[in-house]
């Protein structure tokens, strides 16, 4: 299953139900086979296109900012359908979430390839608290240690370990196997379409996942895979996931949005926040000096003056002494023009100098490279 998506009715029954401090009650995980070709999840979706039949749940948990479930299909009791599409139904029969469904054949009745799918999901959601899985007391669940003896999953873990076998093998398409194989013939048959494969205690099979439970994992969708989670700072229950307990010891998964993942320096702890930041640094200020040379005012001003002597006169100054003046009008004797100055300029040094500055700050809201935005998955064990 590539992702359960919430639907509007779903939303709308939980957020009331937060509002009015009750739970909604999810009982049922209702499959079809989309009408015979692959679906679309659409959050307008209140009903499958095609349901051909239900189960209640093997077990469930809801926590904060996340809610997670099992259920089992008995594939004895729908021969020959085509699993395309999953829903789970509240008890007020409200269609609270939808997703999709690789195409998975249910053989007919006693065939060998399949007795059971199994069903895991995980999903987060804004009050999740509101939310309860009602879990069959009539189902038996499986643990985990049940089920890697009892079935090869199909989620894509790769099978490892010994497999020792006395009889031969048919198999159909590539075959993975690490570690020894111990047989006495190996062979490539027919065609055989598989789901969960049913087999016996007699042979384990080991586990050697892709990445490590509580490695965060680059993820292109809107809706996480199965068996997977977003990082969104969400708590999550250490007593069901005891392996991703180990890789986050506090049951709080980091939030991962709009965050980049560095490697750990010496004087750092793991999981440890970082702000986001330049390195120190200043700028040089620059702005050319010019020498300006020296500058010249304008060349007016041309003037002249004359040098008279007047007698003495006691209507002057009441005394015997020659008195010199300028310009007067009285009875003078005109010595005659000084020398005259001509139109002349005055010279203003103005030399080399500058100006100080200032720089305005630019830049975007937080630092940031170039980027292609993708989610956060982590895995649930």
């Amino acid at each position: 299953m590539s992702g359960l998506i919430l639907t509007t009715a779903g939303a709308a029954a939980i957020e009331a139900a937060y509002q009015a401090g009750i739970v909604v009650k999810i009982t049922l995980a209702a499959f079809g086979d989309g009408g015979g070709k692959p679906i679309t999840p659409n959050p307008g979706a209140t009903a499958l296109v095609n349901k051909f039949g239900d189960a209640p749940f093997t077990g469930g948990a809801s926590t904060k900012g996340m809610i997670s479930g099992q259920t089992v299909i008995e594939a004895r009791k729908y021969p020959g359908k085509v699993l395309r599409e999953v829903g789970l139904v509240s008890a007020d029969g409200v269609l609270v979430a939808y997703g999709d469904y690789p195409d998975t054949v249910l053989p007919a009745d006693g065939a060998p390839v399949m007795k059971e799918i199994i069903i895991n999901f995980v999903m987060t959601l804004t009050h999740a608290e509101s939310v309860v899985i009602e879990v069959d007391p009539n189902v038996s669940a499986l643990t985990i240690s049940e089920a890697d003896k009892r079935y090869v999953k199909k989620s894509g873990d790769v099978m490892s370990g010994k497999l020792h076998v006395q009889n031969d093998i048919a198999v159909d398409g590539e075959v993975s196997i690490g570690g020894a194989l111990g047989a006495n013939t190996l062979s490539i048959a027919k065609t055989a379409t598989i789901g969960t494969l049913r087999v016996s205690d007699e042979v384990y099979v080991g586990e050697a996942p892709l990445m490590p439970v509580g490695a965060p994992i680059p993820w292109p969708l809107s809706s996480p895979p199965p068996g997977h989670t977003f990082l969104l700072g969400q708590e999550f229950d250490k007593a069901i996931y005891t392996r991703l307990a180990q890789a986050y010891p506090s049951g709080v998964l980091p939030d991962m949005r709009s965050m980049t993942i560095k490697g750990k320096p010496d004087n750092r702890e793991p999981l440890t926040f970082e702000a986001d930041g330049n390195k120190y640094h200043g700028h040089g200020l620059e702005i050319d000096g010019t020498d300006l040379g020296t500058k010249q005012t304008t060349a007016n001003g041309a003037y002249q003056l004359k040098l008279r002597s007047y007698r003495s006169n006691t209507s002057l100054d009441g005394g015997d002494s020659s008195r010199h003046s300028i310009d007067q009008d009285r009875d003078f004797t005109d010595f005659g023009l000084i020398e005259r100055i001509p139109d002349h300029v005055h010279d203003v040094p103005i030399g080399w100098h500058g100006h100080t500055g200032r720089v305005n700050p630019d830049g975007n809201a937080e630092t940031t490279v170039k980027n292609i935005a993708f989610n956060y998955i982590v895995r649930l064990a």
